[in-house]
């Protein structure tokens, strides 16, 4: 059973603002406290000057200045905000992609081009998951991809989450097309 998203506070970074309010229309449906920034910049300066730091952050891949990876790779680096769950909007394309979530240090991703239900679905099981999270097991893993080697910092628990979203977007991505065809 999935974890309530019931009173989490969210911090959305996406600097289109009509995409912006559209999460938050969707989230505050489901009780979800929400934050908007619209830069990655304006957001950790909100992030390390703010008491009520939120829950979760919910960042948008391509934003100009400092995209959602940069962002990312501060947050995480930073003590007083890594250990809040760092969520990538993107519209994967390759596996680079992936792995860049992967090094940045991005807890999870979402499919940018979602329907209501799934993203809330999804963010929900992320939510779920975060709490099995061994934030003190510094490992480090070597991949392939495309014939490069990568060392990227994820416990084996982060990089299962990540596989099952890569594989979810996957379905969901394939069955929307179907059933669009």
């Amino acid at each position: 059973m999935s974890k309530s998203l019931e009173g989490v506070h969210i911090m959305v970074v996406e600097d289109t603002m009509t995409q912006a309010m559209m999460i938050q229309h969707v989230l505050e449906k489901q009780s979800i406290r929400v934050t908007i920034a619209r830069s990655g910049e304006k957001a950790l300066k909100a992030l390390c000057d703010a008491e009520n730091k939120p829950d979760l952050i919910l960042c948008d891949v391509n934003m100009p200045e400092m995209n959602g990876f940069e962002l990312c790779s501060k947050v995480k680096a930073d003590p007083r905000l890594h250990n809040i769950p760092f969520v990538l909007l993107s519209t994967l394309v390759d596996n680079a992609d992936l792995v860049h979530v992967i090094e940045c240090g991005a807890d999870n991703f979402i499919y940018k081009t979602f329907e209501d239900e799934y993203f809330v679905q999804r963010l929900s099981s992320i939510w779920s998951s975060w709490a099995l999270y061994d934030l003190k097991d510094p490992q480090t893993t070597t991949i392939f991809v495309n014939g490069e080697r990568h060392h990227i910092p994820a416990s084996s628990q982060r990089l299962v989450n990540l596989l099952v979203s890569a594989f979810e977007t996957a379905v969901f991505h394939n069955r929307t097309h179907k059933s669009g065809a």
